[in-house]
C-alpha cells in the first residue's frame, strides 16, 4: 500500500514538473482619462467571463499614471484565457453603471473583443498561452468623432 501512495506521489511531482509555465504581459493604450484605477482579471474559463470575481484564475490592481500602460501577470500555466479590464475612473474600486446596468466607466477585453448588447462571450477574447513571455495589445476604445 505504501508502495502505490509512494508512486502516486512521484507521478504528481513529475507532472508539477512537466507544467509549462509563462509570463503574461498585456499592454493596454489610449487610455483616457489618465486617473483612477485599472483592475484586471484572467479567466481561465468561460464561467463567471468577464465579472465574477470568484471564477476568475487571478487579478491585479494598478492606478493609472499614463495612457499607456504595462500589467504582467507571472508564473502562470500554459492554456486558453481571457483578460476583462475595468478602467475605474472614480477609484472606488468597482464598475459604475447606470440604473439598466450599462457600465458608465472604460471596460476592455483581450482580442480588443468588443461589448454589443452586453459583455464579450469568453470565446471572442480568449487566447492561448503557450510561450514562456506572452504579450497582448489591448488599444482602449476612444469615442469616434466626426469632423
Amino acid at each position: 500500500m505504501i508502495k502505490v501512495i509512494l508512486f502516486g506521489f512521484v507521478l504528481l511531482c513529475i507532472s508539477c514538473m512537466n507544467a509549462q509555465m509563462g509570463a503574461l504581459s498585456v499592454e493596454i493604450t489610449g487610455l483616457y482619462p489618465v486617473e483612477g484605477k485599472l483592475m484586471l482579471s484572467l479567466h481561465n474559463g468561460p464561467e463567471g467571463f468577464p465579472g465574477n470575481d470568484e471564477t476568475r484564475y487571478s487579478g491585479i490592481i494598478k492606478p493609472v499614471t499614463q495612457d499607456s500602460m504595462m500589467v504582467c501577470f507571472g508564473e502562470i500555466p500554459f492554456g486558453t484565457y481571457a483578460v476583462a479590464i475595468i478602467h475605474d475612473v472614480n477609484g472606488n474600486g468597482e464598475l459604475d453603471a447606470n440604473f439598466m446596468g450599462v457600465p458608465q466607466e472604460p471596460v476592455y477585453f483581450s482580442n480588443n473583443a468588443r461589448p454589443g448588447f452586453g459583455p464579450p462571450k469568453y470565446d471572442a477574447a480568449s487566447f492561448v498561452l503557450d510561450k514562456e513571455k506572452m504579450t497582448i495589445h489591448i488599444k482602449a476604445a476612444q469615442e469616434d468623432t466626426e469632423e
